[in-house]
């Protein structure tokens, strides 16, 4: 049942066989959609990158307004840390790593966040089933991708490791 859930796109109307009690039931549950993000003075975008294994991964990028003509900025790639969560979090912009990612932002850089596979719109394996290699090789397209971006200076890409995305970060590298 959870893996329904986790496939199935916001606003979908699943209809479920209920048991309980010995009595069967048909209950219809309407998904919610996910908030998304924002910050303000930047445009947040939701993309994906596609890894060797053939599947995509969803991104999170944010990109500064500005009025100026247009010079390509810095960016920083954000590698998280062990557990299987998402790095999106629109609800809690209290989160450590969330500030962190806000606040080199608004300090005029790109950041790009990538999810694990099979976390939200992410596809792949369940994230609780990724080896090294395969969850690197999605930080390495990621990389890839953001270098690649019309509006980023390649040549001031950054990427900083959380946690035990530092083990990944020298490989990325």
């Amino acid at each position: 049942m959870t893996e329904t859930f986790r496939k199935t796109p916001g606003a979908t109307k699943l209809t479920c066989l209920v048991k309980r009690d010995g009595q069967e039931r048909e209950v219809v549950i309407e998904l919610g959609t996910q908030p998304s993000e924002q910050l303000e003075g930047h445009e947040v975008t939701y993309s994906s990158v596609q890894v060797p294994g053939g599947y995509r991964l969803r991104t999170i990028i944010t990109t500064p307004l500005r009025g100026e003509p247009a010079t390509r900025l810095p960016a920083l790639l954000y590698i998280q840390g062990l557990p299987c969560a998402s790095v999106d979090r629109p609800n809690s912009p209290e989160a450590v790593d969330t500030r962190l990612i806000h606040a080199i932002a608004k300090s005029g850089y790109i950041t790009m966040r990538i999810d694990k596979p099979g976390l939200w719109d992410s596809q792949g394996p369940p994230c609780i089933e990724i080896d090294f290699e395969t969850e690197l090789a999605g930080y390495v397209a990621a990389a890839e991708q953001l270098k690649s971006l019309p509006q980023v200076d390649p040549d001031r890409v950054y990427i900083f490791g959380h946690s035990m995305g530092e083990v990944m970060a020298p490989y990325v590298a």
